[in-house]
């Protein structure tokens, strides 16, 4: 079972695979899944995703260390969303909550517009 707070495997393995690897500023929020396709077998990729299987996971740019002494490194990985409010302030997490809505929000509209135009 993964540490609360620990980032998930496969940005656990680019931490150099230090079990004490958390997020500990927030940059950017890039992206969002319900699920992490590469650790799904070949069967469950066929068919409609499971809700027990489904864990909600951001795509954050930031610093990553091992606590708020430690400099840490800058990185992109996915982050379970329960593990965001573990070493980051909540005004922080809010803000890149925010700014990512607002871009997708703009992204969204732009497509819509376009597929408005093409018809």
């Amino acid at each position: 079972m993964r540490e609360v707070g620990a980032l998930p495997p496969l940005a656990n393995a680019r931490a150099g695979g230090s079990t004490d690897a958390a997020l500990l500023e927030i940059e950017e929020v890039l992206g969002m899944r319900y699920c992490d396709p590469s650790q799904m077998t070949a069967v469950a990729l066929r068919n409609p995703v499971d809700e027990d299987d489904e864990r909600l996971e951001y795509l954050v740019s930031g610093r990553i260390g091992s606590g708020p002494d430690d400099r840490g490194f800058h990185s992109v990985a996915w982050v379970f969303d329960g593990d965001l409010l573990d070493h980051v302030d909540a005004e922080e997490v809010k803000s890149a909550m925010h700014a990512y809505k607002n871009r997708m929000d703009k992204e969204f509209a732009a497509l819509a517009d376009a597929c408005d135009a093409d018809m």
